[in-house]
């Protein structure tokens, strides 16, 4: 017999996050934040990272714990290796420790970049930052070729935009466009789509693109990764929704919608699996199901 499916969902409200369990939609907990965050990123080991967008402090939790406020804002990129981030700094990004937080390198970056618009691929490879002042590019970065870096021009894109990196392609989506680059650097290709793009996410495989789009209700949108440069992808409609889209999040388990005023779980075909209802969230996150932890272990006893 094959295990229960079950998916632990953290959703960010004003003044607070509750954690949800689907497809049951079970409420596991919830604990107060003091302030509007910049979204939730979830650690390999479970832990929620909360950066305030209203002060310098970060709220830092655990399933069934309370949030601990640390100094300054911190926008984690979590990647494959659980005992490292990046993270975007004003002239650079940083490779930090975990959960520890100390500096192990650095690379320089243009000016004029923000942590609210960046990036990682999976594996660690490549990281994606969106420039906040005029020309509207990307600058990829990759720390594990000495810290190479290479700009994508967004002339014309419509904004607000967002970002998401597989293993093998950049993509950005702003307005009813998205725009496809493969990270060797060749030609991309853009994407129309019949609404406004509020949220993206790669397979895990990498070879689609899942839209979340606000047309005006929900609609989640499949697009395959273009197979040649010049060919541009066809995109398919797979669910659609009766509420305002908020957030999506793509995981083995199936795809993950946020709206106004439900969490739903969809396997990558469309079909709903489970919801759970949650009025006024902004921002999702999904807790892993086998926590990996980035700490070292050690004994007095050992040498």
């Amino acid at each position: 017999m094959l295990p229960a499916l079950l998916v632990v969902v953290a959703v960010v409200q004003t003044g607070g996050v509750v954690t949800v369990e689907l497809p049951a939609g079970r409420e596991l907990g919830r604990f107060p934040l003091a302030s509007h965050t910049m979204g939730v990123f979830v650690a390999p080991d479970g832990a929620l990272w909360l950066p305030s967008a209203e002060r310098e402090e970060t709220v830092v939790a655990r399933l069934g714990q309370a949030g601990e406020t640390i100094g300054g804002r911190l926008v984690p990129l979590f990647f494959r290796e659980p005992d490292r981030l990046y993270a975007v700094f004003p002239g650079e990004l940083v490779a930090l420790a975990y959960p520890e937080r100390v500096r192990i390198a650095s690379w320089p970056l243009p000016r004029g970049l923000s942590p609210t618009f960046a990036a990682c691929s999976h594996d660690g490879r490549v990281v994606a930052v969106l420039t906040t002042a005029p020309p509207a590019q990307v600058v990829l970065v990759f720390p594990f070729d000495q810290g190479q870096t290479a700009t994508v021009p967004l002339p014309g894109f419509p904004a607000p935009r967002l970002l998401a990196l597989s293993d093998g392609f950049l993509a950005v989506g702003g307005g009813g466009r998205v725009g496809l680059w493969p990270l060797g650097f060749s030609e991309g290709v853009q994407v129309e789509v019949p609404g406004k793009v509020v949220g993206m996410a790669w397979s895990p495989h990498g070879r689609e693109l899942f839209l979340l789009l606000a047309a005006p209700r929900s609609e989640v949108w499949r697009v395959p990764a273009p197979k040649k440069a010049s060919r541009i992808p066809k995109p398919k409609r797979v669910w659609q929704g009766e509420g305002e889209p908020r957030a999506l999040v793509l995981t083995e388990e199936g795809l993950l919608v946020l709206e106004n005023q439900a969490v739903r779980l969809l396997s990558p075909k469309g079909r709903e699996l489970g919801q759970g209802a949650v009025a006024g969230g902004y921002a999702l996150g999904v807790i892993p199901s086998r926590p990996i932890s980035g700490a070292v272990p050690w004994s007095d006893s050992q040498p």
